[in-house]
């Protein structure tokens, strides 16, 4: 069983209504992923960094290490990520951790040895917030008879830069990573992103989950599984010159009845509108979980009636500019309704 940047400890949409609920639901998931590790009678449970949001204190490392105690068969691996990373003081250091559960600490390539499984699992921690060099680029796994699992937390230039390419050619059975929040998952190679079995921003659009893998030599059957309690859901929402704040209402209520309330949603409103018209963003918000709301939506102005009412002021002197444009340049358009937005929102104090 493979996850990652469960990130405990974080407030996912801080200071909104239902953002203390989604802290509870971070911990809840993984306790309920250590019962499918159990349940699935996993031989090992990889843990690929960001376990915690922030340094642990020592009775969060009692809370999770019970739990790894209830497992009756499975070995955990742990390495420490970025959000998580071991300094001098961290509690990770010194913790007595369960008989099954080996954390790798050095952030030097580390191999960890089951014998009984006839496999070994190579990892690396964090000694600080970064990591930039490509430490991964150039090693090998021995073609010995045993299975080979890498254990790593990165994937961009200032944490672990990783050449998925050679990565693929290093000869390991499984490769396991973090840090990336969106699954990615090569199963042909055995390179797997598993992502965050919790979406824990407004960005983590998508489903989130785990993954079960089953190795032998030559074969590989790796399943990703959604396991989130709830997602970040983007909408956009079209509107006309027809469109009234109650009817943008009613679409969005839809939605959420057909998507789910405990869903969080990102909201894009987009088209012409009636320039009287104003949407409530509160009115919106009250219909279900609303992170952001985006509103680009522009007023479909009548050109030729403003024209004829501001025909000698600067209203009209500015139409009169754009007379003769083509309808279809966009860069035009937006020039004239933001023109013509800001000279009416000036005349009217």
């Amino acid at each position: 069983m493979h996850i990652a940047d469960v990130h405990i400890g974080v407030t996912p949409d801080l200071n909104k209504p239902w953002s203390q609920a989604r802290a509870q639901a971070v911990k809840d998931t993984f306790a309920a992923l250590i019962g499918i590790a159990e349940k699935e009678q996993a031989d090992l449970l990889l843990i690929a960094g960001d376990l915690f949001h922030s340094q642990p204190l020592k009775r969060d490392l009692k809370e999770i290490n019970y739990l790894f105690a209830t497992l009756s068969r499975t070995q955990v691996v742990i390495i420490a990520g970025n959000h998580d990373y071991i300094n001098p003081s961290s509690n990770y250091n010194s913790y007595p951790w369960a008989e099954n559960v080996t954390f790798i600490t050095s952030s030097e390539l580390t191999q960890a040895e089951f014998p009984w499984l006839n496999t070994v699992v190579w990892g690396l921690s964090y000694r600080s917030r970064e990591m930039a060099e490509p430490v991964l680029d150039h090693i090998k796994a021995p073609d010995d008879g045993r299975f080979h699992i890498l254990l790593a937390h990165g994937g961009d230039p200032k944490h672990l830069p990783l050449n998925y390419r050679q990565l693929s050619r290093a000869g390991f059975d499984y490769i396991a990573l973090g840090h990336i929040h969106a699954p990615a998952c090569s199963k042909e190679l055995g390179i797997v992103n598993v992502g965050c079995p919790e979406p824990l921003e407004r960005t983590d659009f998508g489903k989130r989950g785990y993954v079960l893998a089953e190795i032998e030599k030559g074969s590989r059957d790796i399943r990703w599984i959604p396991c989130s309690t709830a997602e970040y859901i983007p909408v956009t929402l079209e509107v006309n010159v027809h469109t009234a704040c109650t009817e943008l209402c009613r679409q969005f209520a839809d939605i959420v009845s057909q998507r789910g309330r405990q869903n969080i949603y990102v909201l894009t409103i987009t088209g012409y509108r009636d320039p009287d018209v104003e949407f409530d963003p509160e009115a919106l918000s009250a219909l279900g979980n609303v992170a952001q709301i985006n509103d680009l939506s522009e007023p479909e102005y009548d050109f030729d009636k403003l024209y004829h009412e501001h025909s000698y002021d600067m209203i009209g002197t500015y139409i009169s500019a754009f007379l003769g444009e083509s309808e279809h340049s966009s860069l035009h358009k937006k020039a004239l309704f933001y023109g013509i937005r800001a000279l009416l929102n000036n005349q009217s104090r």
